[in-house]
């Protein structure tokens, strides 16, 4: 990153891999105000960029069900309201956030899970999520104004603040250009 080796996401086309249908956990509201938080903070390193972690957006993918389509197949759906029902129940989701890592694609809030319901998640996800799990704060959509202020501001997290997840989703993304970032809608949840 520090040698400007960026990955920019740009609004996904059909067939894209990325921002497919998805089953996502969403914090509750104490959570979603820190992840937001830390969210503005790491924008004040970057400069333009798509706040994922922000209210309203931020979530934990658990798992990807499909590439990106301007409408989701009934397949698809058929698969989410499987895994949701299977999860109804489940949370809340406890998770330990472990740090904050800067890729070369956005900035991740580093989250351990804590607590047996992940052991049933695991079951009903095929394995997943993994040992540490994320929420993007932020996805990089142009150069870093200052990248060593922002690792320097990542090193300084605080470890250990819990971050609850409430609702688990079967979403959808799409681009909103008033908000600058990919937006997740529920088409499910529990």
């Amino acid at each position: 990153m520090l040698n400007g080796e960026l990955e920019q996401d740009a609004p996904p086309v059909e067939g894209d891999e990325r921002w497919g249908a998805s089953i996502v956990a969403r914090p509750d509201g104490r959570s979603a105000d820190l992840l937001d938080g830390w969210t503005a903070e790491a924008r004040g390193h970057i400069g333009e960029c798509w706040p994922t972690g922000a209210l309203g957006s931020c979530h934990v993918t658990l798992r990807q069900l499909d590439r990106w389509h301007a409408s989701v197949d009934a397949a698809v759906l058929g698969e989410g309201q499987q895994a949701l029902g299977d999860l109804a129940g489940a949370g809340p989701l406890r998770t330990r956030l472990v740090g904050i890592a800067v890729s070369t694609g956005g900035v991740l809030a580093m989250l351990e899970p804590d607590g047996d319901a992940w052991d049933r998640v695991r079951s009903i996800m095929r394995g997943r999520p993994r040992a540490l799990l994320h929420a993007t704060l932020v996805h990089f959509t142009m150069g870093i104004d200052d990248p060593r202020s922002l690792l320097a501001w990542a090193e300084r997290a605080p470890g250990g603040v819990r971050i609850d997840l409430d609702r688990i989703a079967l979403v959808r993304y799409d681009y909103d250009s008033a908000l600058s970032r990919m937006m997740p809608h529920d088409l499910l949840a529990v």
